[in-house]
């Protein structure tokens, strides 16, 4: 059994979220520019997202975590309005994907 909570800031944007899954309790604070969500931070890990400019379409996030010296970088692949469709990872690998509905 797993169960979440969330905060919202007065514009509506989520600003942090709390889980609690088989005992273990799993803290992330949402960082925002705007209506663009900039950053996810939990203890020891940080993702940053890229966006085209002027837009609300995302273009990459980039994972920080602590004692690793590199970052891994990740692309979104987007449809005609900004969607996104699928991450990839640096070699070209799909990690995420997501399939929509007329309703959602």
């Amino acid at each position: 059994e797993s169960t979440s909570s969330y905060q919202y800031d007065s514009l509506g944007r989520r600003v942090a979220k709390q889980s609690e899954i088989k005992g273990h309790t799993d803290h992330k604070r949402f960082l925002w520019q705007g209506l663009r969500m900039l950053r996810e931070k939990s203890p020891g890990q940080s993702s940053l997202y890229l966006y085209e400019p002027g837009s609300y379409a995302p273009l990459a996030r980039v994972d920080e975590k602590e004692g690793e010296v590199e970052n891994k970088v990740y692309y979104f692949h987007t449809d005609q309005i900004g969607t996104p469709l699928e991450m990839t990872d640096a070699e070209g690998q799909i990690v995420w994907q997501a399939k929509y509905r007329a309703w959602g």
